[in-house]
């Protein structure tokens, strides 16, 4: 038996980070990559599954490459994933092999005129080496010729068709007998100072043909399709102008009309994002707080639809800071989460062309907005919230931040915070002070529900999509006594956990003012006096359209059952969540979420807990507010 090249293909790697070969590789086979970086440490990134070099990667002045191998194995697939952006990746499919192991002469940042790497044999076989050629300019037009023995396979430069250094070659030199073999060539072209470095792997022959792979049933893993990015703007084809004027006759638009913002999709040729919103601290249950959306956008732009320094860009000059965005999948036209731009660059490096962006939302919007303090704000949470944000002067184009009458119920509160506060202090305090919480729906608008009654359309997570699931018990959040001021912080009522859990008295003080204390702290009680088991899932995978649809529009403060047959079936409250989207190629993308749930209490073990009144003569069934039980 003899080695034998089956296929080989070179490319230069783009924002997708993947590599395609022409066939799939039959399982036996040896896959052989050589991958070089312009004028970056390319380190000891490979494809995934396969093993770098032990010597790590060589260099050739700023430029650097490694070599990786893997045996096929049945399953595997004609695309290599996780290769360096902007790679040049040459891979060699090769046949009638027995072992295999790496050369022992490897080279960084040689001078020396030709190209030489020397490996003993200890049989018939090869020695593999990949080497790289920094050349003393982009357009100088050198290549390597073999010399010897040696055989070329590859030989290419860099820069997605220029001509740009580093040069990459990739050759082979047989060996009959056990012996020493050297990989050798001679740069040709007009080549006047260089550096070259290189690496191996030798090969040898023997074995059986490797098994024919398994029938193909058909089967592709599925991946949904891709995200849309959309902003707030004004149309491409908007007038645009150097100096405003109002009258007849623009160059472009309506007669006497400047044109009207909305949303445009901008989403460039790759998309890769990760988006927070609600809590990330649920098992606080009753008492954790809705925090600002967290947004990190990763864009593959070559046509620098989103560089906000590209002046013939269709959206200039509104490419800033400042700006709603918002993104949804491909066939939906109700978005997963709206935000607010709060940084967005471009690099202009090919081939990356990569931009990125970082985003909040409407809640970080209101933490930086004051409500003056001779404001006039209602005494029902309605009138609150809605009173709080005109008087900020707050308003985000695209995102209406209140909601409609019945979004907020007219329950009485309180006095206001005295003083200057912020607009995201006085509406979250108004929620607190009569148990409802209030949070951004998928627009970015303010909305509220009472926390002791999520909504409830019947969802559920089930083992197919879910990849783990925790069990915990945990005293974070856990208090057995609560202090809570009055309506007009005259007085400080307490209620005690009755009878006292057996981790003994830990206080909760709430010192903001509270239109029905003894209420406020019956309800924590219930929710925080002993330490149940909340169940964490793990991340959501979406195979399809449907997942991405199905779990893209659960609610915050939804009930949601988590469902594992002979493990648990459970309910839980969704307070917040987590979104990855990485797109995988022009038309699909892997989706996958976290739900936060609330699962942990007394009521979620079945527990009726007693409250004792200041006094301690009478204890109260936290069911009720009037139904009173003699102490012992």
């Amino acid at each position: 038996m003899a080695l034998a090249i089956v296929q080989d293909r070179y490319a230069e790697v783009g924002f997708f980070e993947t590599f395609d070969l022409d066939d799939t590789p039959t399982p036996g086979n040896l896959l052989v990559a050589w991958l070089t970086m312009r004028e970056v440490d390319i380190g000891e990134t490979v494809p995934n599954g396969f093993e770098p070099h032990p010597d790590g990667d060589v260099s050739a002045n700023s430029d650097s490459g490694i070599m990786g191998v893997r045996e096929v194995q049945p399953g595997d697939s004609a695309t290599l994933n996780n290769l360096p952006p902007g790679c040049m990746a040459y891979v060699a499919e090769i046949s009638g092999w027995e072992s295999w192991e790496w050369g022992e002469d490897t080279h960084s940042d040689d001078a020396s005129g030709s190209i030489a790497l020397t490996e003993d044999l200890a049989g018939e076989g090869w020695a593999l080496s990949g080497v790289l050629w920094r050349t003393p300019t982009d357009f100088a037009d050198e290549s390597v010729g073999p010399t010897g023995d040696t055989i070329e396979l590859n030989d290419a430069k860099s820069g997605l068709g220029f001509i740009y250094h580093p040069l990459s070659w990739t050759a082979y030199t047989p060996g009959d007998t056990a012996g020493s073999v050297t990989v050798s060539g001679d740069a040709e072209g007009n080549a006047i100072t260089h550096t070259w470095g290189g690496q191996s792997v030798v090969i040898y022959v023997g074995g059986d043909l490797p098994e024919p792979p398994p029938e193909d049933p058909g089967y592709t893993p599925p991946e949904a399709g891709r995200a849309i990015l959309e902003i707030y703007v004004h149309d491409e084809d908007a007038t645009r102008w150097g100096t405003a004027t109002w009258g007849d006759n623009p160059p472009t638009g309506t007669t006497g009309i400047w044109s009207g913002a909305g949303w445009q999709d901008v989403t460039p040729q790759g998309v890769s994002a990760h988006v927070t919103w609600g809590s990330t601290r649920p098992e606080r249950g009753i008492l954790a707080e809705q925090e600002a959306q967290s947004w990190l956008v990763t864009t593959y732009d070559p046509d620098r639809r989103l560089d906000p320094g590209n002046v013939d860009g269709p959206f200039y000059p509104q490419i800033v800071s400042g700006v709603p965005i918002r993104i949804r999948f491909e066939t939906s036209a109700t978005p997963i989460r709206t935000g607010v731009i709060d940084r967005i660059s471009y690099k202009y490096r090919a081939p990356q062309y990569r931009g990125q962006i970082i985003a909040s939302s409407s809640i970080a919007v209101a933490h930086r907005a004051d409500v003056p303090a001779d404001s006039i704000l209602g005494d029902d949470l309605r009138s609150r919230i809605r009173d709080a944000v005109t008087a900020s002067g707050v308003t985000i184009g695209g995102v209406p931040l209140l909601g409609f009458d019945d979004s907020y119920p007219d329950i009485d509160l309180s006095p206001r915070i005295e003083g200057v506060a912020n607009l995201w202090d006085h509406i979250n305090k108004a929620g607190q002070e009569v148990g409802w919480v209030i949070y951004e729906d998928e627009h970015g608008t303010f909305q509220s529900r009472p926390y002791a009654n999520p909504m409830d359309r019947g969802r559920e997570l089930t083992y197919e999509n879910l990849e783990d699931l925790e069990a915990l018990s945990s005293d974070d959040g856990v208090y057995s006594v609560v202090r809570v001021k009055n309506a007009d912080g005259s007085a400080t009522i307490e209620r005690v956990a009755a009878p006292l859990p057996r981790y003994g008295r830990i206080v909760y003080e709430r010192n903001e003012t509270t239109i029905d204390p003894e209420s406020w702290a019956d309800a924590l009680l219930a929710d925080r006096a002993w330490p149940g088991t909340t169940w964490i899932p793990g991340v959501v995978w979406c195979f399809d359209a449907a997942d991405v649809e199905y779990f893209a529009t659960l609610e915050l403060l939804e009930r949601l059952r988590v469902i594992v047959p002979g493990v648990v079936a459970v309910e839980g409250t969704v307070l917040g969540m987590e979104l990855w989207v990485e797109q995988r190629t022009e038309t699909r993308a892997r989706w996958l979420f976290l739900p936060k749930l609330a699962t942990a209490g007394a009521t979620s073990l079945g527990i009726t807990t007693l409250v004792a009144d200041q006094s301690g003569e009478a204890l109260i069934d936290d069911q009720s507010g009037t139904d009173f039980l003699e102490a012992d």
